[in-house]
């Protein structure tokens, strides 16, 4: 199911491939059945966006400008009860404040600008309490650029909360490129990224794997750690070449989660399976 284009509105709209639609329609999917499905289950739902931009992009190759994973989750049929919004660059949350201001003047919208590392106490805080009379359940949508964005340590932290993770893994567009770099001595990105310090000796131990393979299965297993199950992963793919990008994959500890994830691949593309990977 295609996402539907908008007319400028002449705030920052950054240019993305158009293979960010893939993203941005299984962001849709998963959020909407998510949201729907524990409306009647939880008191309070809220949606974390660590990595919010301004709310729309502006597909390179058509001049399509669509709606971005803040727009699309306060869009939803039956939207969360709380957001909370995170963005590093200012000019970015500035446009996503705008929008969200001018578009969705009910909404409970909490604005976290600079580094969400940095930002992790002030992200903690906006969640509501739980109580023995009041269950809160959160979705972390999780789209970092680069490993170098993201602190396992982050993650860890919020995993102490009723949460389950949609998240970008960089595979190939950071880390297969980028290997040389992050497998430099001095190098403490990979260390960062995964929270896990001995992460040189088990790449010695991991024959025959990409080192992106590599960095997705190592995310998952310290996951497990945490409780959490992996979904079947989606890779997404630069169409031109075939040439795999990044893959996207939700955790939870709720096999109920694993299911809205299947079937919010389905309603993408029913036609099609995607390029699916473990």
């Amino acid at each position: 199911m295609a996402i539907d284009s908008m007319t400028d509105d002449g705030l920052l709209t950054p240019e993305v491939p158009d293979y960010a639609e893939q993203k941005y329609a299984l962001v849709m999917h998963y959020a909407g059945l998510f949201s729907t499905a524990m409306k009647r289950k939880w008191d309070c739902r809220v949606c974390i966006d660590l990595f919010a931009g301004a709310g729309r992009a502006k597909i390179k190759e058509s001049g399509r400008i669509v709606p971005a994973s803040p727009m699309l989750t306060l869009n939803v049929r039956d939207p969360f009860d709380q957001y909370v919004f995170c963005e590093m660059a200012a000019e970015r949350m500035d446009a996503l404040r705008q929008r969200v201001t001018r578009e969705n003047v009910n909404m409970h919208v909490k604005f976290i600008e600079g580094d969400t590392n940095a930002n992790l106490a002030r992200i903690l805080a906006e969640i509501p309490r739980a109580g023995a009379n009041f269950k809160v359940l959160s979705l972390c949508i999780v789209d970092p650029f680069s490993m170098k964005t993201l602190n396992f340590a982050t993650v860890r932290a919020l995993s102490g909360i009723f949460v389950d993770f949609l998240m970008l893994i960089p595979t190939h567009m950071d880390a297969n490129r980028n290997e040389p770099n992050y497998t430099r001595e001095d190098n403490h990105t990979v260390e960062g990224y995964l929270g896990m310090p001995d992460w040189r000796e088990r790449r010695k131990e991991s024959h025959g794997v990409s080192f992106g393979q590599f960095i997705a299965d190592s995310y998952a297993s310290q996951m497990a750690t945490l409780g959490f199950e992996r979904a079947r992963t989606v890779t997404v793919v630069y169409p031109a070449t075939n040439s795999p990008l990044y893959q996207l994959v939700v955790f939870s500890r709720s096999k109920l989660a694993i299911a809205f994830w299947q079937k919010a691949k389905d309603l993408v593309d029913p036609q099609r399976e995607l390029n699916l990977g473990l």
